[in-house]
């Protein structure tokens, strides 16, 4: 191969690995599924549960709220409706937009800063 054929070749990997990585993480709905957990931790709140993993993160059957991306407002209403959904056994689920580092346990879940939806 010549140079300039290497130079091709590289670059092409290059994009595919970065368009690849850019796909990972998408916005998209969580299963319904009743909250088993739920945790304050690293500013937000992690739920546990059947919730599959919409964004394709890491680790699957956790959604995290972010006070800090969702603000103060829309992040007090979507915690109570997940504690009202623990608390009386009722199916949530949750449109998430990325991924998230829950730095304090090392999982990498699907985070919802938008919408809380609860049956």
């Amino acid at each position: 191969m010549t140079q300039e054929n290497l130079k091709t070749t590289f670059l092409l990997i290059t994009l595919v690995l970065l368009c690849s990585t850019a796909v990972q993480a998408r916005a998209a709905y969580s299963n319904w599924a009743i909250p088993e957990q739920i945790e304050y931790v690293n500013d937000g709140i992690l739920v546990s549960g059947n919730f599959g993993n919409p964004s394709n993160c890491s680790n699957e059957n956790f959604l995290f709220i972010s006070r800090t991306a969702a603000g103060d407002e829309p992040f007090k209403v979507m915690t109570s409706m997940v504690l009202s959904a623990l608390t009386s056994k009722r199916e949530i689920r949750m449109h998430t937009t990325q991924c998230f580092n829950v730095s304090y346990h090392g999982k990498n879940v699907s985070e919802s800063t938008t919408a809380v939806f609860i049956r």
